[in-house]
């Protein structure tokens, strides 16, 4: 196993954009966190569930470019997941999806071996695979990851957080002293490293000491379960889509290589500031 190293699993999608302008984009949280990972330089691939069509070629290519190694993705005789996106104020409204052909992706022995490769295995909570961490677990040395965003649910936590090492939890509430709470209390339920994005308000990390911390360096951390706050950049707002996977995926590709919690969080924020000042969910995405 590569310590160093990330593979993404689960969602991809062609992100629709109809309103104020017509635009497609290769995104979804599983291919926008890989790019984002592949970004700081850490050894990077990605496995999900593509259609035979335009779409899927064209997610394939766009991870290609970027260095990504695809070989695990499935290609099924389907139509790639779509998602409609709109815009009210410069925060993007999710309309109609198709998310039929990222469920169909399976975790066969072959996947189950090439994880083996990876130092951390990222998750997410469109990707279809929670029923699959406990096997992963038992197979794989490497960290289990997972993004829960905002979306979650009581029974979705209690599947999957024994099982994870690092969680991410996303909210638009600007309660800093609240989040504190959260992530602290998140650590009870087996996460070693819990954050949680807050949007504009900036972002909160805890790091119980234990587990996940053995690859980086606390030198530049509060002692472990003191919660490190980042707030967010003060920016011109363009597209927040995929600001919460650009922050996740360089956390985590700095976390990869090393870098203490309080680092990843500085420069997780920077990179997800950058990536609202332009449409789509990274450079290049544009199909």
């Amino acid at each position: 196993m590569n310590p160093n190293s990330i593979i993404c699993l689960g969602d991809n999608c062609i992100d629709r954009y109809e309103v104020p302008v017509r635009r497609r984009f290769v995104g979804g949280n599983g291919v926008n966190t890989a790019v984002f990972a592949a970004a700081t330089g850490c050894r990077t691939a990605y496995a999900g569930a593509v259609g035979d069509d335009d779409g899927g070629r064209a997610v394939r290519r766009k991870l290609q470019e970027k260095g990504i190694d695809v070989s695990m993705i499935q290609v099924y005789p389907s139509e790639t997941a779509w998602t409609d996106v709109t815009f009210e104020e410069n925060e993007r409204v999710f309309g109609e999806e198709f998310y039929d052909t990222v469920r169909m992706f399976r975790i066969t022995d072959d996947v189950l071996a090439y994880l083996n490769q990876f130092g951390i295995i990222h998750n997410t909570f469109l990707g279809g695979t929670e029923s699959q961490l406990e096997r992963i677990r038992r197979h794989c040395p490497g960290q289990i990851s997972m993004d829960f965003g905002e979306r979650y649910n009581e029974e979705f936590l209690e599947l999957c957080l024994p099982f994870v090492d690092i969680a991410f939890f996303s909210t638009d509430s600007g309660d800093v002293e609240e989040a504190k709470r959260f992530v602290k209390s998140m650590h009870r339920r087996g996460p070693s490293l819990v954050i949680e994005t807050m949007g504009k308000y900036g972002a909160v990390c805890s790091a119980d000491g234990t587990g996940c911390l053995s690859t980086a360096s606390l030198s530049e951390s509060p002692s472990p379960g003191t919660p490190i706050f980042e707030s967010a950049r003060n920016i011109e707002i363009v597209d927040t889509l995929g600001a919460g996977d650009t922050f996740i995926g360089t956390f985590l590709g700095e976390y990869a290589q090393g870098q203490s919690p309080a680092v990843c969080m500085k420069k997780a924020t920077d990179a997800a500031a950058a990536s609202c000042m332009r449409f789509g969910g990274f450079d290049g995405c544009e199909i």
